[in-house]
C-alpha cells in the first residue's frame, strides 16, 4: 500500500506516536476483591496505563525534531525537551516497589522492577532537559549539554521499552485467559445479560485494537482484518446497547446502570467504533495516479494520507483508552445480572 519511500515515513511516525492502547484493570464489579496473583497484576496495568504513555509521549514528542542518532544540533525547527517527571513521582515508585516485592513471584516481577528503576533514573535528567529546552538554554551553550543529555535519555528510554514489551506480553496473556474463564462463569451464573455483555465488548474490542494495530504495523495493511474485527464488536455493542434500552423504564436497573457507569461505557463503545470506521475509510482513500501529471504531486498526496492515518490512528488509540478507562469505572450492583 505504501512506497518504500513513505514506509520510512510511515514507521518514523507510527515509532514517534504516543499513543498505547490501555488494559482493562479486571472485572468491575461491586463485590469483586483480587487475589494476591490479580493484585500484582494490577499493579503491572497500574504501571503500562499511567507510566508508558508518558514515556512513549515524551519520547515521541522529543524526537519530533530531534534525530535519534545525531542528538540535538540547535539547527532544528520546533525543538523541545521531553515533560518534566512531578516530585509527587518519587513516592509513587516508591510505592511500586513495595507492592512489586510482594508475593507470589511471577515471572516478570523483574521486568516490572526495570521499568520503575528507569523511571527513578529518568527523573533527573528528564526534568534537566524539560527546563533546558523549554527556557531555551540551548542558545546558550550551542546545545552542548543537550548532545550531553541525549544518550542518556535515548539509552533509558529503550531499557523502559524493552522491559515494557515483556511485561505487557505477560499481562496481555493473563487477561486474555482470565478473561475467557471469567466470560465462561458468568454467562453460566447469570446467562447473556448485562454482566456478559460487558466482558465480551471488552474481549471483542481488545481483539479489535488488536487487529488494527497489527494492520498499521504492516506494510500492506489488512483492511479486511479490521473490517472483521470491527462487525464482531459492533454486534456485541448493539446487543448491548439492545439490552440497556429494553430496561429504560426499569428505575431500579436502568438507575444502577446509570449510576454504576454502564451506560457510559457503552457509549464510549460507540466513541471507539466511530474512530476505527473514520479509519478503515482514510485507509482505504487512494490518490489516484492519473490525476497526477508529476510524481512529486503524488507522492505529495500519498504523504499527505499516511500523514492523515497516523493521525487517526492516535485519536483512535485515544478513543480505546477512554473506552477501557470507562470500563475500570463500571461498578455492578447486585440488582445486576
Amino acid at each position: 500500500m505504501f512506497s518504500s519511500r513513505l514506509r520510512v515515513h510511515v514507521e518514523l511516525a507510527l515509532a514517534a506516536l504516543a499513543t498505547v492502547a490501555a488494559l482493562a484493570v479486571t472485572v468491575a464489579t461491586a463485590e469483586a476483591k483480587p487475589d494476591a496473583t490479580q493484585a500484582k497484576v494490577n499493579v503491572y496495568v497500574d504501571i503500562l496505563n499511567n507510566w508508558s504513555s508518558y514515556v512513549y509521549k515524551s519520547r515521541g514528542l522529543y524526537l519530533e525534531a530531534v534525530d535519534p542518532q545525531a542528538g540535538p544540533t540547535c539547527k532544528e525547527r520546533n525543538l523541545r525537551g521531553p515533560s518534566s517527571i512531578g516530585d509527587t513521582a518519587k513516592k509513587t515508585f516508591a510505592d511500586y516497589k513495595k507492592a512489586l516485592a510482594k508475593k507470589p513471584k511471577l515471572p516478570v516481577d523483574a521486568q516490572a522492577l526495570e521499568m520503575v528503576t528507569v523511571l527513578m533514573e529518568l527523573w533527573e535528567p528528564t526534568n534537566e532537559a524539560s527546563e533546558y529546552f523549554y527556557k531555551r538554554k540551548f542558545k546558550d551553550d550551542e546545545c552542548k549539554r543537550g548532545q550531553e543529555l541525549h544518550p542518556r535519555l535515548m539509552a533509558l528510554w529503550e531499557r523502559y521499552a524493552v522491559a515494557d514489551r515483556d511485561l505487557r506480553a505477560f499481562v496481555e496473556k493473563h487477561n486474555d485467559d482470565r478473561q475467557l474463564a471469567e466470560i465462561a462463569k458468568t454467562k453460566k451464573k447469570y446467562g447473556s445479560k448485562f454482566r456478559y455483555h460487558y466482558e465480551q465488548l471488552l474481549i471483542d474490542g481488545k481483539a479489535l485494537v488488536r487487529t488494527y494495530d497489527h494492520a498499521l504495523a504492516s506494510e500492506t495493511p489488512d483492511v479486511e482484518a479490521i473490517k472483521g474485527a470491527l462487525a464482531t464488536f459492533v454486534a456485541t455493542l448493539e446487543a448491548t446497547d439492545a439490552l440497556v434500552a429494553k430496561d429504560r423504564d426499569n428505575k431500579k436497573v436502568y438507575n444502577d446502570l446509570y449510576q454504576g457507569g454502564y451506560t457510559q461505557f457503552v457509549k464510549h463503545g460507540a466513541w471507539f467504533r466511530e474512530a476505527i470506521e473514520r479509519s478503515i475509510k482514510t485507509l482505504e482513500e487512494r490518490p489516484d495516479p492519473a490525476k497526477f501529471k508529476k510524481d512529486a504531486d503524488r507522492e505529495r498526496a500519498e504523504k499527505q494520507r499516511v500523514e492523515k492515518i497516523v493521525k487517526e490512528r492516535t485519536q483512535t488509540i485515544d478513543a480505546y483508552n477512554r473506552y477501557i478507562d470507562a470500563a475500570n469505572k463500571v461498578r455492578l450492583s447486585k440488582a445486576i445480572k
